[in-house]
């Protein structure tokens, strides 16, 4: 059996009192995918779409409608994720959830932290993820295979 180590942002086990900090750092982290996807969408609408928009051109094929209006999308899109990023950043987190579940354990005891994680947080994060990947497959990545079919 081999074991592959999995880098995981959260530690395994915390103290009782520093529970607060697991829900910061799930903020943090989504802050900072949300921002990451952001930038990657922008270097690809600002660095690949005028390439495939250009290359449509060349060929004298119609872009596909999504692929036109791009541009527009990401900008909202980005918006939206800058603007979560940000409000995850700056506002003070709800610990009502967490301290009726830490009200369960002692002083000093240790606690799993996956107990003290939102869940509906993570699938809200995983959601925006998903949506943005769904976004460049329709604007770049399918437009991409479908010019380079009609070429064959």
């Amino acid at each position: 059996m081999v074991v592959i180590p999995i880098p995981y942002a959260y530690p395994l086990y915390i103290k009782k009192e520093d529970a607060r900090e697991v829900v910061k750092w799930q903020r943090r982290a989504a802050a900072f995918v949300l921002i990451g996807i952001t930038i990657v969408m922008a270097i690809m609408q600002f660095f690949v779409a005028p390439k495939l928009l250009n290359l449509y051109n060349s060929l004298n094929t119609q872009p596909p409608f999504l692929t036109q209006i791009s541009s527009s999308l990401m900008l909202i899109i980005g918006a939206l994720a800058v603007i979560g990023a940000l409000y995850f950043l700056l506002s003070k987190p709800d610990y009502s959830k967490l301290d009726t579940v830490i009200s369960k354990y002692k002083e000093g005891e240790m606690i799993k932290t996956k107990e003290l994680m939102d869940k509906r947080f993570v699938w809200l994060v995983l959601g925006v993820l998903a949506i943005m990947v769904i976004y460049l497959v329709a604007t770049i990545i399918l437009p991409i295979y479908s010019l380079t079919s009609q070429i064959q």
